[in-house]
C-alpha cells in the first residue's frame, strides 16, 4: 500500500514574511525602496500560488498521481516563502537604513531558498516512489524528482513533473544542445559585464 502524501502548507503561507516585514517598517521612518520590495514579495507569492493553483488542476484528470500534485503545490509553497523572507529581509534592512545587514540578508536568503529546494525535491521524490509502490510507474517512467530522461520516448519536450510547463528529455543529444544554448546567453552577458568592469577601473 502506497504511503499517504503529506499535505501541502496553506497558501498564505508565503505572506508571513512580508506581514512581519511590513509590522517592522510601519511606524518607522522608513526610506521608500522599502515598500516596492515588499510589493515585489506579494508578487513572487502570487505568482507561486498560480503556479500551484495551475498544478493542482493539471493533475485532476489524473488522481492516481495526486502525490505529485502535493509535492508540486509544497515546493512553489516552500520557495515562495523563501523568496519573500528574502525580500521582506531586504526590505527591512534597506528601509531601516541598516545597510550592512545586506550581505548577511542576501546570504541567510539564499540558503533558506536553497533549503526550501532540496526540502522540495525530497517530497516529489518521495511521491515519484508512492506514485510507483501504487502500481502507476508507467505513468512516471523516466522521471527523476529534479529531470526526465527516457530513450524510448522521441519528444524532446515533455511535461514537467508536479508542476506546470515543459522540460527536456535529457535521453537525447539534442536536449543537451538545447540547454547549452540557454545557459549559454547569460554566460556571455556575465563575461561582457565583467569585462566592461574590469576595462574602467
Amino acid at each position: 500500500m502506497a504511503p499517504s502524501p503529506r499535505p501541502p502548507p496553506p497558501a498564505w503561507i508565503g505572506l508571513v514574511p512580508v506581514v512581519a516585514g511590513a509590522l517592522l517598517l510601519v511606524g518607522r521612518d522608513a526610506i521608500w525602496p522599502a515598500w516596492p520590495l515588499l510589493g515585489a514579495a506579494v508578487g513572487v507569492v502570487a505568482i507561486l500560488e498560480l503556479v500551484s493553483s495551475m498544478t493542482g488542476r493539471r493533475w485532476e484528470r489524473q488522481p492516481e498521481l495526486g502525490p505529485l500534485t502535493s509535492a508540486g503545490v509544497a515546493l512553489a509553497r516552500l520557495v515562495s516563502v523563501a523568496v519573500a523572507a528574502l525580500e521582506s529581509g531586504l526590505a527591512v534592512a534597506i528601509g531601516l537604513q541598516r545597510l550592512q545587514a545586506v550581505p548577511l540578508v542576501v546570504g541567510a536568503g539564499f540558503l533558506a531558498i536553497a533549503l526550501a529546494t532540496v526540502m522540495g525535491v525530497r517530497r516529489l521524490s518521495a511521491a515519484l516512489e508512492a506514485v510507483r509502490a501504487a502500481g502507476h510507474g508507467d505513468l512516471v517512467k523516466g522521471y527523476s524528482p529534479i529531470a526526465y530522461s527516457n530513450k524510448d520516448d522521441p519528444r524532446i519536450w515533455v511535461p514537467k513533473l508536479g508542476s506546470v510547463g515543459k522540460t527536456l528529455n535529457f535521453a537525447h543529444a539534442k536536449s543537451w544542445l538545447i540547454l547549452a544554448g540557454f545557459l549559454a546567453l547569460p554566460a556571455a552577458a556575465l563575461v561582457l559585464a565583467f569585462s566592461s568592469v574590469l576595462r574602467h577601473r
